[in-house]
């Protein structure tokens, strides 16, 4: 004995419609939706990019003035330690000096006669 298929329906659901079902549509045309999609995070990405592309030229700009300050700044502290060397010396200068009056000043009269 055969059994007959039960045909069971879920609560709330509509019975199976009996005319065929609508062709499926074509698949070789995507969703629109998915494409728009796509699109947009492209054109997003695309303004991005030039957006951080500018940003780039602008700091590579900046980097390079900034070099050449700072290559300044140092020509300038090296003019300023040699100008310090050269004072430094003066002043040694002038110590030994000022050491050679303070020798003559406190040697007696007599001796100064006599170098």
């Amino acid at each position: 004995m055969a059994r007959a298929k039960p045909n069971l329906v879920a609560v709330g659901s509509r019975p199976p419609a009996s005319a065929p079902d609508p062709a499926p549509q074509s698949t070789s045309r995507p969703d629109s939706r998915g494409t728009w999609l796509i699109i947009g995070l492209l054109v997003i990405a695309a303004v991005a990019l030039a957006i951080q592309t500018r940003r780039v030229a602008e700091l590579s700009g900046r980097a390079e003035s900034l070099e050449v300050e700072l290559s300044g700044a140092r020509m300038s502290l090296r003019g300023y330690e040699q100008r310090f060397g050269q004072i430094q010396a003066s002043v040694g200068d002038l110590r030994a000096q000022l050491t050679q009056l303070e020798d003559l000043v406190e040697r007696p009269p007599a001796d100064a006669s006599n170098p």
